[in-house]
């Protein structure tokens, strides 16, 4: 299962586990504003004051990027013909270090948030 929906208003993503640019899995908090990334950390605090719509994403796991062949390519690493952060890396972080892409290819504070839900 996969969004490509953008996302403006902010939205904190609780406990998904996350793919850091490092190819080290994460287990935190993401906090989005504007369509882009503003914090990624393993808890972040907020007021309650109802302007943050949060999601409870234990369980799932958060990759960068959102590309039509990326589910394949996980189809292809749950075969153990690759890892899944060799996927990340192939479809996102290089593309995005190769062509010298701003603010793309990992889940990083003032990144662009094009995420992908991985089930």
């Amino acid at each position: 299962m996969s969004s490509s929906t953008p996302i403006s208003e902010p939205l904190l993503i609780r406990r998904p586990r996350i793919l850091m640019p490092d190819g080290e899995f994460l287990t935190g908090d993401v906090l989005m504003a504007g369509g882009k990334i503003d914090r990624v950390e393993p808890e972040i605090a907020i007021a309650s004051d109802g302007e943050v719509k949060e999601i409870d994403a234990a369980g799932l796991t958060l990759l960068p990027g959102v590309e039509t062949c990326r589910p394949l390519m996980l189809a292809q690493a749950m075969q153990g013909r690759s890892t899944v952060a060799q996927v990340s890396n192939w479809m996102s972080t290089a593309v995005a270090k190769a062509y010298n892409i701003p603010n793309k290819g990992a889940i990083a504070p003032d990144y662009d948030a094009d995420l992908f839900w991985w089930i």
